[in-house]
């Protein structure tokens, strides 16, 4: 769900906050989802 909200997310600001919650909260997630998404806030 939370990943959900990131991807929906316009504010890039709120976008990282929520990444980096998402990704301290399930670190397993790092390897799915720690790359692409830190591209795409960059």
């Amino acid at each position: 769900m939370l990943l959900k909200a990131t991807e929906q997310c316009f504010n890039t600001l709120e976008k990282a906050e929520m990444l980096l919650l998402l990704l301290k909260r399930f670190p397993e997630s790092v390897v799915q989802h720690g790359v692409s998404k830190s591209d795409t806030i960059l």
